[in-house]
């Protein structure tokens, strides 16, 4: 795993990584970082759990992933992702769980909704393609943008429930 301090611009929030996300574009450093994302060997911790599920469990300001049995995730106040990756693991392994709950449970501790969409963009509007994961949203998306739309989003497009109107933000 390539290890380092990486920037980007994702759902509106500027991150700093330690990983190198092969979801993102890389922006030049700055000094207002919304998000960090960090290296550590371990994401225990013995907050009273809320809630849980086969592969996750939440205490009141944490989200903790269970990814394999060697790579585990915790999502802490919508400002940091604390990963646990065994050696083995690859950039892009860390950075699809990134992506999809990562990003997801910063997004909803964020004051924000997440959704499972891709998108492409036409003007100054964005259409969202929704469905159940294998349903060809991404295949969609990678046509229309051959037909000449941009692309927009891939996986998790967030929305600030308070705007108006409604922006989605890749």
């Amino acid at each position: 795993t390539q290890m380092g301090m990486n920037n980007y611009h994702i759902a509106g929030l500027n991150i700093c990584s330690d990983f190198k996300l092969s979801f993102a574009s890389e922006i030049s450093p700055t000094d207002q970082i919304d998000v960090h994302i960090k290296s550590v060997d371990d994401v225990s911790s013995d907050e009273p759990i809320i809630f849980q599920c086969h592969d996750a469990k939440a205490s009141e300001t944490t989200i903790w992933f269970q990814g394999a049995d060697d790579l585990q995730f915790a999502v802490q106040g919508g400002q940091t992702i604390f990963v646990a990756a065994a050696d083995h693991y690859t950039a892009d392994d860390i950075s699809l769980y990134i992506n999809g709950s990562g990003m997801g449970a910063i997004a909803l501790q964020r004051g924000r909704v997440p959704f499972h969409i891709s998108g492409v963009q036409m003007g100054d509007k964005m259409i969202a393609i929704s469905g159940e994961s294998g349903a060809g949203k991404s295949t969609l998306a990678a046509l229309l943008a051959k037909r000449g739309l941009a692309h927009f989003t891939d996986d998790v497009g967030v929305v600030k429930p308070k705007d108006d109107p409604l922006m989605v933000l890749p």
